[in-house]
Formats: C-alpha cells, structure tokens, sequence
C-alpha cells in the first residue's frame, strides 16, 4: 500500500507535545468527550441546524399564510395570523400551499377558555344586558319530535304501557 504526502514528527515534535501534555496546554481526551467546563460562550445561531430551529413567522391574511414555502417555514414552526388573531403549527410542510400543512391551536386566555368545563356567567363577554322571559309553546314537530299519541301518555301515567 503506498502512502503518499507521509508527515512524521521528528524528536523535536515530540518534545514539544510532550511538554505541551505536562504544562496542560494540550489536552488528550477521547473523541466524542468534551469536559464542559472548558466551554464558554454562545454557538451563532447560523452554525446550528435550520431543523433545531423553531420559529414564529406572521403574516397578515390567511391567503399569506397559505402562500408560505418551504424557504419562509418548516415543520415544527408557528405561523400566526394578524387578521384573525389564529395561530397555526407547520406539520407537513411538504404540503404548504394546502391547509393539510398546519394545525390550528389557542395560547394564552383562549387555550384556557377552549379547555374550561363552565365559564362563570360574569366571564362571559357579549352576553345582553336583559333577557326577560317569555312565555311559548312549540308543537313537537317544531322541535324536529314526533307527537306521543294521548292513550300511550295515559298508559305510561298508569302504568299499563307495554312496549
């Protein structure tokens, strides 16, 4: 097998990493092990990965949010739009261009509203400041029911209705 462009240390190129190793100026570790106290500072964020990345983008209209590509957003990026107030996550985004690409969600007050079981009747806004009420009858079929003829009511009062 030949070898070419070969560099080998000569006796003076050993003594200095031999010192360098004893004075601590080099450190000789295994690959794949950084002793993080001998980090500092901040990784640029244009030397990390677009995919570790997650971002909000705003746009104006939903039209603009259905206009994004793949060089505006990515999977796992927030969209929100101004117009409605609504939010959006990026799920596929080799389908942007279509709805099939985001998911709605609510943050904030509205995430609490949507998750709330009741709604104490002074939270809600909008509501008329009267309602008197008023008495009416609807007919069953007004109410989308059929009509229960009046011998079935009395045999059910009785007790003699058979099914």
């Amino acid at each position: 097998m030949a070898v070419s462009n070969l560099q080998v240390l000569d006796v003076h190129g050993l003594n200095l990493i031999i010192q360098k190793l004893k004075d601590g100026t080099l450190v000789v570790g295994k690959a794949g092990s950084v002793d993080a106290a001998q980090l500092s500072g901040t990784i640029p964020l244009d030397k990390l990965p677009k995919a570790a990345l997650e971002r909000i983008t705003i746009v104006e209209t939903e039209a603009a949010r259905l206009a994004l590509t793949s060089d505006d957003v990515q999977n796992g990026d927030s969209i929100k739009v101004t117009q409605s107030g609504k939010m959006y996550a990026v799920v596929d985004d080799t389908k942007l261009g279509t709805e099939a690409a985001f998911t709605d969600y609510v943050v904030g007050t509205a995430a609490k509203a949507a998750l709330a079981d009741a709604v104490p009747w002074g939270g809600v806004t909008g509501k008329p400041t009267a309602f008197p009420p008023e008495s009416h009858v609807h007919t069953p079929a007004e109410c989308g029911v059929e009509a229960i003829p009046d011998e079935t009511i009395e045999a059910i009062i009785s007790g003699t209705y058979k099914s």
